[in-house]
């Protein structure tokens, strides 16, 4: 019961210290750039995709308040693993913050591209061309350890899914955008992962 006080703790804070982190960075690129709405994502993408944040938000938020009534979806993990979710959830802010800093006025929410954007092609973005969606992975690895829960590497996985479609469009826009230029950095990138490199 004290360990899952601390888990619980572990996870509110991680949840603050995002949300804050985001906020910042996204407020100051809408700020310079001007908002831009999410409707260019389309219904088939935004319906599942709100369905599966509300779920998971709903199932966080009874974690965190009356964690008895979504035992039913816990499962037996070591202590040292979900400890080690803190820490993957520590590393996942850090390398959102990197990523942020490198993308600068041309993150949005949406798979619209800016009007005025730039190719980005420092820190992250050297290696990988969907660094937020990678580094979304290590976030949600940290929530399901520290959590403990299946339900939510369920609904990680489903959200992820739709990410993976929606980076599609992403990128046809961005080679809109950019041309060759775009198709250059993709063939030297990976998309999620570090391409490898032959011999």
């Amino acid at each position: 019961m004290q360990h899952d006080l601390i888990y619980r703790g572990i996870l509110l804070v991680l949840f603050i210290a995002a949300f804050m982190m985001s906020e910042h960075f996204r407020g100051r690129a809408d700020k310079q750039g001007g908002k831009i709405g999410r409707g260019g994502d389309g219904a088939a993408f935004l319906v599942p995709q709100a369905i599966i944040t509300l779920a998971t938000i709903g199932w966080l938020l009874t974690y965190l308040i009356v964690p008895q009534w979504i035992a039913w979806s816990q499962v037996e993990l070591p202590q040292w693993m979900r400890f080690a979710g803190a820490g993957l959830g520590v590393a996942a802010i850090g390398l959102f913050v990197w990523m942020f800093k490198h993308l600068g006025a041309n993150v949005t929410a949406t798979a619209q591209t800016r009007p005025d954007a730039q190719l980005v092609t420092t820190g992250p973005y050297r290696w990988i061309r969907h660094p937020m969606y990678a580094f979304g992975l290590i976030w949600f690895l940290a929530i399901v350890l520290l959590t403990a829960s299946w339900f939510i590497a369920v609904t990680g996985a489903a959200g992820f899914s739709f990410l993976v479609i929606r980076c599609r469009r992403e990128e046809a826009n961005l080679i809109e955008r950019f041309g060759d230029e775009y198709r250059a950095y993709m063939h030297r990138t990976g998309r999620f992962f570090p391409r490898r490199r032959s011999a």
